[in-house]
C-alpha cells in the first residue's frame, strides 16, 4: 500500500514537539507513519488531522489505505474504505496510486469487475509500481471477470516484459485464458512451463493432466 513520501520522520517529530496542536503536522506524521507501514500511528495522526479540520486529500488517502488493510486482514466490509478513497479522489483525481490501491481493495474482496477499471486508470495516470506489475493485477481481474481476450493480452505483456524470475502462476493463469479462447495446445505449453518452474504446483499439474487427456 502506497503512502505519500513525507520528510524524515525525526524531523516531523521535532516539528510535532514544537507545534503539538497543529493539524498540518498531524497530516505529515500520518503520511510518514503510513509510508513506513506503522499503521496504528498513522491512523492516530490522520484522525487528529480530521479533528483539527484538516480534511485534506492526503488525510483521506492514509485513512482509506489503513481501512483497506484492516478489511483485508479481517474480511470485513470494504465499503468504508471505498468511501474514503472516493472522498480522496473527489479532491484530487489524478493520482494513479489511489486508483491502484482501490483496485487492489476491490480485487481482494473478489469484486474483480470493479477492480479492472481502476487498474486501467492507474496505468493511464502512472503509479509508483512498474507497469508490468499493474498489468499483472489487471490480468487477474480480467481473467476472473471472464474477459479472456483482455486477460491474455495482459498476461502476454507481463510474461514478455518481466525482469524477475518467471512466475509459475502467470503461466497457469494464461493457460486458463488460452483454454477458454480455444487454444488448447497453447494452454498445454503454458502449463508445462508452470510445472517446469515448480513440479509441486498442484493446480498446474492437474490442469495439465486434464488437457492432455482432452487432447487425446
Amino acid at each position: 500500500v502506497l503512502f505519500r513520501s513525507a520528510d524524515n520522520l525525526d524531523l516531523w517529530n521535532d516539528v510535532y514537539k514544537k507545534y503539538p496542536n497543529e493539524g498540518a503536522v498531524f497530516e505529515g506524521l500520518a503520511a510518514d507513519f503510513g509510508r513506513r507501514e506503522m499503521y496504528e500511528e498513522a491512523r492516530k495522526f490522520a484522525n487528529k488531522a480530521k479533528e483539527n479540520n484538516i480534511e485534506s486529500y492526503y488525510t483521506y488517502v492514509v485513512l482509506a489505505n489503513i481501512s483497506a488493510i484492516d478489511s483485508m486482514k479481517t474480511g470485513n466490509n470494504i465499503e468504508p474504505s471505498l468511501q474514503l478513497y472516493q472522498k480522496a479522489l473527489s479532491m484530487k483525481s489524478t493520482d494513479g496510486n489511489v486508483y491502484l490501491n482501490r483496485g487492489v481493495t476491490y480485487s481482494k474482496a473478489g469484486r474483480h469487475a470493479e477492480a479492472v477499471p481502476d487498474f486501467t486508470k492507474a496505468l493511464e495516470l502512472g503509479t509508483s509500481q512498474a507497469p508490468v506489475r499493474v498489468r499483472g493485477y489487471r490480468a487477474f481481474g480480467n481473467l476472473m471477470s471472464q474477459r479472456y481476450a483482455e486477460a491474455l493480452e495482459d498476461y502476454n505483456f507481463v510474461i514478455e516484459n518481466t525482469t524477475e524470475q518467471p512466475d509459475k502462476k502467470m503461466y497457469n493463469d494464461r493457460a486458463v485464458a488460452k483454454y477458454n479462447l480455444g487454444d488448447i495446445n497453447g494452454a498445454i505449453t503454458d502449463l508445462e512451463k508452470a510445472v517446469q518452474l515448480d513440479p509441486n504446483f498442484v493446480d498446474a499439474r492437474n490442469n495439465l493432466n486434464q488437457l492432455l487427456t482432452l487432447r487425446k
